[in-house]
């Protein structure tokens, strides 16, 4: 429910604008949202309901300021590869109850700073998940 509640939210039609000739593009940044122990699919539907309007009006501001470019869930389970002692690769189930990675928006921020002040707002931090905010790309 909250994959799809949040995929509508982020797929609504925005403005277009055309960037100025000489603007440089600002920085973009990751918003990326963590949780531990299944947490959001223990919840009651109640509650995921609720969020879930929070979230959809997070994003409206974002999008009204201009800073959202993208986001998505990341659906449960799930597998990761690394490499082994022989130098093959083994794949291994995730396991639900880790910290696991549930979601990410993509913005637009003047610096760091500003990146931080918007992702306050995300209301993964008000339900028990973590959240990252990082510079894309490299340096």
């Amino acid at each position: 429910m909250k994959r799809a509640l949040l995929a509508a939210a982020l797929i609504a039609p925005t403005a277009c604008r055309a960037p100025a000739a000489k603007e440089s593009p600002m920085p973009q940044f990751a918003i990326l949202m963590y949780e531990t122990n299944d947490a959001w699919h223990r919840k009651p539907q109640a509650e995921k309901d609720a969020l879930m309007q929070r979230y959809i009006a997070w994003v409206k501001e974002l999008r009204a300021s201009g800073a959202f470019k993208d986001g998505s869930p990341v659906g449960r389970g799930g597998t990761v590869l690394a490499q082994d002692a022989s130098g093959g690769v083994r794949a291994t189930p995730i396991d639900v109850n880790a910290e696991l990675l549930t979601g990410y928006f993509i913005i637009e921020a003047r610096d760091l700073a500003h990146a931080e002040e918007l992702a306050r707002g995300c209301p993964a931090i008000g339900h028990g998940e973590t959240v990252q905010v990082r510079p894309i790309g490299h340096d």
